[in-house]
């Protein structure tokens, strides 16, 4: 049980990691274009 609730951190922390990657993109962008 303890392993699944690892797998399931893991996965909350990898969708959080790929939000913040992408939202550091496309602030980044956003800067090019203004």
């Amino acid at each position: 049980m303890k392993s699944q609730n690892n797998k399931v951190k893991s996965m909350f922390y990898n969708i959080s990691c790929y939000k913040y990657k992408k939202a550091i993109l496309f602030t980044q962008d956003f800067n090019i274009f203004s």
